[in-house]
């Protein structure tokens, strides 16, 4: 697998684009650290530095963050009565 270093390189690299993919991330380790590790492999290695492959889902482009407030109000206020 990797050592120290090509590992601290990792966290350095995930650190930095915090919503970096694992297929972007897998390149990076190849361009950077001229060493080739497969999709499974980097899933493996991110486990095992503490980090977790899911991330958080954009907002849509066409959503209305002022109908999705006051939804969330009403909402909130029909739940309570």
């Amino acid at each position: 697998m990797l050592d120290n270093v090509q590992e601290q390189f990792v966290v350095n690299s995930i650190a930095s684009n915090p919503s970096i993919s694992v297929k972007d991330l897998q390149q990076i380790i190849f361009k950077k650290r001229h060493t080739a590790i497969s999709i499974a492999s980097t899933y493996r290695l991110m486990h095992k530095l503490g980090f977790n492959d899911i991330t958080a889902r954009k907002d849509h482009h066409k959503q209305d963050g002022d109908l999705l407030e006051t939804f969330k109000k009403t909402a909130k206020n029909a739940l309570r009565k």
